[in-house]
């Protein structure tokens, strides 16, 4: 088979690979920059609730927090909630003062069960993605900024997914400590709302658009061939 010549499945397949070969093998360290902090914020105001969910066995339920600058240096904290039921802005910004004093209710913003904003229109968008999605559709900061911005992500009390620590890894955003299984939901990229399940042979892959260009909801039966070479950044 020619390297050009690739199914959009056989593409999804070199996508899923390369991004979890990129997902850092431990994690960033708590002890990292502000990573400490946020993590400390998530596990006093959530801490309760994301044990029980633990307890029942719920993967599903995840909080995590980012935290970025904005041009005039102040901060930004983006709680994300999937499945755990947010706090008040009010009781989160009390929180969050000791470790960001210049945070205000105007600049804190809570994610609940967000769905994808993108083509794809999954709704398997894990906590950490949310947050890199309302950087990028909602804040207005492009991916190649998002580093520039001192963007930080901590998980709350588990590990980051290989695929989002993947995603983190490749677009050098700090994140807490990676764990070794996938989401057995699936993943959904937060920008272009790609979703993949399993792997392999079973992957199953879904995108409603590809660049732009309107292709099918079952990508994974299509026999369309696309050029693009395997080295494009295109994979990232």
């Amino acid at each position: 088979m020619a390297t050009n010549n690739l199914t959009y499945h056989e593409v999804a397949q070199i996508k899923q690979t390369r991004r979890r070969e990129a997902a850092q093998q431990v994690g960033a360290s708590l002890a990292g920059d502000n990573l400490a902090s946020l993590h400390k914020i998530g596990v006093n105001l959530f801490g309760v609730a994301i044990r029980e969910a633990q307890d029942n066995e719920n993967d599903y339920n995840t909080v995590a927090i980012g935290h970025v600058y904005n041009k005039d240096s102040q901060s930004i904290l983006l709680v994300a909630c999937k499945g755990i039921k947010a706090k008040p802005v009010g009781t989160i910004v009390a929180e969050a003062k000791e470790y960001f004093p210049t945070l205000t209710e105007g600049h804190t913003m809570i994610l609940q069960n967000e769905l994808s904003v993108s083509g794809g229109g999954s709704d398997h968008l894990h906590a950490e993605m949310a947050i890199v999605q309302a950087l990028y559709y909602k804040l207005q900061v492009s991916k190649s900024q998002i580093p520039s911005c001192g963007a930080q992500i901590a998980c709350i009390l588990k590990g980051v997914c290989p695929d989002c620590s993947g995603w983190l890894t490749r677009h050098n955003i700090p994140h807490t400590w990676r764990r070794e299984h996938v989401a057995s939901s699936g993943w959904t990229n937060p920008l272009t709302g790609a979703f993949f399940k399993y792997s392999g042979g079973d992957l199953q892959y879904n995108k409603l658009f590809w660049n732009g260009f309107q292709v099918a909801s079952k990508i994974d039966t299509m026999s369309a061939k696309k050029t693009i070479h395997p080295n494009s950044a295109k994979y990232a």
